[in-house]
């Protein structure tokens, strides 16, 4: 029994010794390596269909109208020759088009007036952004004969920048007829008039005095149209 005492005396001094020489935390050692990476998991499965899209306006229905081919030819404000080529291509889908794209008839002594109106836009119509354009209003009695006669010309160019190489430009807005002093050396020629459908095809020709437009010099208007136009009825 009293052996039993000492020796958890014993015990419990040992203990006091082995706490009192634990010594302090040493420093941390370097960060291991990283470890491999793992495998990749697996796709998800798909999800489902969205929703199919409005149509939008083919380009045909924008175009089927005709076109208008306008050449320029002149030397701009500082002196530098140019000239420039552009299809007028655009028309509207909706009912605007009867205004930009139509023919109309009219009884006069010398015989039935063709009075042929149209308008081609360089780009999609916008009112915003997209409104540059080229319109003619040409008259004809007996288009497409031998004995043709113009009774009148009108036309109009509307915001058409001409941009050099050099990255200079002007812009063209202008509207005159032949009845008046801005336009000299008028020619219409090659016209072509087929009633079943309303195609007119003319070639034109043309020059506008310097004061009458942008670059304040001559300049030579020309080119063609292949059209069709609608008839009210």
């Amino acid at each position: 029994m009293r052996f039993k005492k000492y020796l958890n005396i014993l015990v419990i001094g040992f203990s006091l010794i082995v706490l009192s020489c634990s010594g302090e935390d040493g420093l941390d050692g370097a960060p291991g390596n990283n470890g491999n990476p793992g495998l990749a998991g697996e796709n998800g499965a798909p999800g489902a269909p969205g929703k199919n899209g409005a149509d939008a306006t083919g380009f045909d229905e924008l175009t089927k109208f005709g076109y208008v081919v306008l050449e320029l030819e002149g030397t701009r404000s500082d002196g530098l020759p140019f000239t420039d080529t552009t299809s007028f291509r655009f028309t509207p889908i909706d009912l605007e088009v009867a205004l930009s794209s139509h023919v109309e008839y009219q009884d006069t002594p010398d015989g039935l007036l063709h009075q042929f109106y149209g308008v081609r836009f360089l780009s999609i119509p916008d009112n915003s952004y997209q409104n540059t354009y080229f319109s003619f209003n040409v008259n004809m009695i007996n288009p497409g004969e031998e004995n043709v006669q113009i009774t009148s010309f009108s036309y109009s160019l509307t915001k058409y920048a001409v941009i050099g190489d050099d990255n200079k430009y002007f812009i063209l807005t202008q509207t005159h007829n032949n009845q008046g002093p801005e336009i000299q050396n008028l020619q219409i020629t090659d016209v072509s008039f087929d009633a079943s459908d309303n195609h007119l095809i003319f070639s034109f020709s043309y020059t506008i005095v310097g004061s009458a437009n942008a670059t304040g010099l001559p300049l030579l208007m020309s080119g063609f149209a292949d059209v069709y136009l609608l008839e009210k009825i």
